[in-house]
């Protein structure tokens, strides 16, 4: 699960960024990190 406190100090300024650096997951696992766990967490769809 990812998240960002931006616009705060401690936030990343361009949050979407942080895939770049991701680069031992798959896709799916990408997508998991940055979109469905959250979802599935809050009952929303992850797709």
């Amino acid at each position: 699960l990812f998240g960002s406190d931006w616009p705060h100090g401690e936030g990343l300024a361009d949050p979407a960024a942080f895939t770049d650096e991701l680069t031992a997951f798959t896709p799916d696992e990408i997508h998991r990190i940055m979109r469905a766990n959250c979802a599935e967490l809050v009952g929303l769809p992850t797709h």
